[in-house]
């Protein structure tokens, strides 16, 4: 059996070929589509220290080091537990040009879990971001 194409190493920070530093884009119906230049792309990271509140919720505001074009795609993951070893669910919200805020909760949606105190961010928690645009 063949393959549908062929696979070669690119470095995506060369310049040169007509093709250096692009990435294929592999569609949601599997199939291998068009690709855009890793230089047209920015990228930047960090950490939030996300302060202990003491309550179900908690959150804190992060401001991009280099504004981008347009709003970025943000994706986060918590670092670390509250003190009884509850990791809360951290999502970005207002994402923008400038920056975005880190939410955390720890709220379920109203089940028993949301009356339990030890589910309090009662600790810092470490978010790690990345944000591509």
């Amino acid at each position: 059996m063949t393959a549908p194409f062929k696979t070669r190493k690119a470095v995506l920070t060369s310049a040169g070929a007509s093709d250096a530093g692009r990435v294929p884009l592999l569609g949601s119906d599997g199939k291998l589509h068009s690709s855009f230049m890793a230089s047209s792309v920015q990228i930047q990271r960090g950490t939030a220290a996300v302060a202990a509140s003491g309550a179900k919720t908690a959150s804190k505001t992060v401001t991009f080091a280099s504004p981008f074009a347009a709003a970025p795609t943000v994706v986060l993951t918590c670092g670390n537990a509250n003190v009884a070893g509850v990791v809360p669910k951290a999502m970005a919200t207002s994402v923008g040009t400038n920056g975005f805020t880190v939410s955390l909760s720890t709220l379920t949606g109203g089940t028993s879990a949301d009356d339990f105190p030890q589910s309090n961010i009662d600790a810092q928690i470490n978010v790690h971001w990345i944000a591509a645009g």
